[in-house]
């Protein structure tokens, strides 16, 4: 396996896997009951995350014989949020730059307070990885590439799934607080340490 940096040529790739790895999220619930056209639609949204987090910040995929299997994005939070506010709205509205909903200002509130704690802070947006590779070590070395690049950062992140908080666990992330539909966890960069 090889981790990689995202780039246009992966886009097809990176849509399949996040559609499989999120459709069944309820937080995405609109996109499936929209059926193919709801994971079109998915696989589009995080692509364009993948884009705009290699653009500012970090996009990786990990990949086995020519295969995304895995991917990871994030950003400097505070770098983002002030000096790319447009870009920053994209990750914390619901599709609408115009409209946050009312689970996603709670979610944002409550990583506001984490990063506020935080000398420089690193977000750690999205962990992915296809069903048929879990539990094989690659959720592992994505978070360690993203830790490489964002050294000296505390890293914060937002969960949903029990898989990803013991991970989070695993990597020295500690449980900072819960928002409406997710618990935010922070890693203090002198974890690694």
């Amino acid at each position: 396996m090889k981790i990689v940096d995202y780039d246009g040529s992966l886009s097809q790739a990176v849509r399949e896997l996040s559609a499989e790895c999120f459709i069944d999220s309820p937080f995405y619930a609109a996109y499936k009951e929209n059926g193919d056209n709801g994971k079109h639609e998915l696989g589009k949204l995080f692509d364009d995350s993948m884009r705009l987090c290699a653009e500012i910040g970090t996009a990786k995929c990990a990949v086995i014989n020519g295969e995304i299997v895995g991917l990871i994005m994030g950003f400097d939070y505070a770098y983002v949020k002030a000096h790319h506010p447009d870009k920053f709205a994209f990750f914390f509205t619901d599709g609408n730059e115009e409209e946050q909903n009312d689970i996603l200002n709670e979610d944002l509130t409550v990583i506001n307070k984490a990063v506020a704690d935080s000398a420089k802070s690193a977000y750690l947006m999205i962990v992915a990885v296809s069903r048929a590779h879990r539990n094989s070590g690659i959720a592992s070395k994505l978070i360690e590439a993203f830790s490489e690049v964002y050294a000296g950062c505390d890293i914060v992140t937002d969960v949903v799934s029990e898989p990803m908080e013991h991970l989070c666990k695993k990597y020295g992330f500690e449980k900072y607080g819960t928002a409406a539909d997710c618990s935010v966890y922070l890693r203090k960069a002198d974890f690694l340490h």
